[in-house]
C-alpha cells in the first residue's frame, strides 16, 4: 500500500468517526436545551417567585404595563427574577389582558400564579351603563346611583380636567361630550379619575375604529356636531341625513337653528318657547352662526358615524313629522309646506284630546 492510499484510508476512518459522533452530539445538545427548558418551566411554574413571607397589595391602574408591575413586585421582594417573569408572560401570552384593580400577592406564589392572579378581577364590582345623549350632570347622577364613586368629585374632575395626561389639542374647559356612553365595569378599587380615563379612551377607540385617520380630526368640532345630531335624531337611519343638513348649512354660512343647543341652556327639558330662541348665549344657534363652543351632550356611535360619513344631498331644512321621523326640504318653501303637515297633525291631536 503506497503512501497516498494510506492517507486516503486515514481520512475515511476520521470521517467515519465524526459521523458516528454526530448523533451523540445532537443528543447532548438536545439534552442541554431540554434541561434549560425544564429549568425554565420549573422556575416559572413551581418555584416561589420571591420571599415567601413578602406581601403586597398591588393596585393596577390604567397605563400600568408588565415592566412597571414587575419593578414594583421586585421592590418589595415578592419577585426576585423580573426577567423570568416577563419572558414567561410573553411565552404564555400573559403579557396582555391584565385587569385593573387591587390584588393581594405574595412571594410564595410562582411567577405563573402571580400572572394568573393579575388576569382575574380580585375585587367586587358591577357594571355602570351610560346611555347616549346625557350631559355631565346626568352622567354624574348615574355614577352616584350605580357605584361607590363620589358624583361631586366626578363632576369637579370633569369640569377642571387639567389633571389629565391625555388631551387633544388645546386645553378643554370641561369634558362635556367627551365621555363616551357605554357600559363600564366599576370595581371598589376604582377612583373617579379611573372611570373618567376609561370613558375617554373608549370614545377615542370608537372614533378611531370608524375613522382610522383619527389623529387628523378636529375632535371638538366632531363631538360638538355629533352631540347636536344626537339631540335631534330618534330613528337611527335618519342620523346621517340630519348630519348632512347641518353640514350643508355650515357650508352655506347659514345659522344652524338647532333646537338641542337651546335646550342645553334650559335648567330642565321642556318644549321650547319663542322667547327661548332669544336667549343670549354662544350656544344659541338661532342667534349665532357656526357651531357652539363645545358639545352639549355625550354622543354615541350612531351620531359620531353620521358626522364622519354624512348623507350627500341638498337638504337644508327638516322638521319633525310627529312619528319620531322628520320631513326634509331643500328650500324654505318646501320647509314651509312640511311645517303645515306638522301643524295639521298637532291640531288633530289637540282635537282628539
Amino acid at each position: 500500500m503506497n503512501q497516498a492510499e494510506q492517507q486516503e484510508r486515514g481520512q475515511e476512518r476520521r470521517s467515519g468517526a465524526r459521523l458516528r459522533l454526530l448523533p451523540a452530539v445532537a443528543l447532548a445538545v438536545l439534552l442541554v436545551f431540554a434541561g434549560m427548558g425544564g429549568f425554565f418551566w420549573w422556575s416559572f411554574e413551581r418555584l416561589p417567585a420571591g420571599k415567601p413571607e413578602a406581601r403586597l397589595e398591588l393596585r393596577v391602574e390604567a397605563g400600568d404595563g408588565l415592566a412597571r408591575i414587575a419593578r414594583r413586585l421586585q421592590d418589595v421582594e415578592v419577585l426576585h427574577r423580573p426577567r423570568l417573569f416577563q419572558a414567561g408572560a410573553r411565552l404564555y401570552g400573559l403579557d396582555t389582558g391584565l385587569q385593573l384593580g387591587r390584588f393581594e400577592l405574595n412571594g410564595a406564589m410562582s411567577c405563573r400564579e402571580l400572572l394568573d392572579a393579575l388576569h382575574v378581577y380580585s375585587v367586587p364590582g358591577h357594571f355602570l351603563t351610560v346611555p347616549e345623549g346625557l350631559r355631565l350632570r346626568e352622567i354624574a347622577g348615574r355614577v352616584a346611583a350605580k357605584s361607590h364613586l363620589d358624583s361631586l368629585r366626578f363632576l369637579e374632575l370633569c369640569r377642571q380636567p387639567d389633571w389629565l395626561e391625555w388631551q387633544e389639542g388645546d386645553a378643554l374647559p370641561d369634558l362635556q361630550g367627551w365621555l363616551f356612553p357605554d357600559s363600564y365595569r366599576v370595581s371598589e378599587a376604582d377612583r373617579e379619575e379611573d372611570l373618567i380615563r376609561r370613558m375617554l379612551e373608549r370614545g377615542r377607540q370608537v372614533v378611531c375604529e370608524l375613522q382610522p385617520a383619527c389623529d387628523t380630526l378636529d375632535w371638538n368640532r366632531l363631538l360638538t356636531l355629533a352631540s347636536i345630531v344626537q339631540g335631534e335624531y330618534q330613528v337611527a337611519s335618519e342620523a346621517d341625513t340630519i348630519a348632512g343638513v347641518y353640514l350643508n348649512r355650515l357650508e352655506k354660512g347659514m345659522k344652524l337653528q338647532a333646537d338641542p343647543t337651546v335646550q342645553f341652556l334650559l335648567p330642565e327639558p321642556r318644549r321650547l318657547l319663542f322667547r327661548d330662541l332669544e336667549l343670549d348665549s354662544p350656544y344659541n344657534t338661532y342667534k349665532v352662526y357656526g357651531l357652539p363652543p363645545g358639545p352639549i351632550n355625550s354622543p354615541g356611535r350612531v351620531a359620531l358615524q353620521a358626522v364622519l360619513f354624512p348623507a350627500r344631498m341638498d337638504y337644508l331644512y327638516f322638521v319633525a313629522d310627529g312619528t319620531g321621523k322628520h320631513l326634509f326640504a331643500k328650500d324654505a318653501a318646501g320647509h314651509a309646506e312640511n311645517r303645515k303637515v306638522l301643524d295639521r297633525l298637532r291640531r288633530e291631536l289637540r282635537r282628539r284630546r
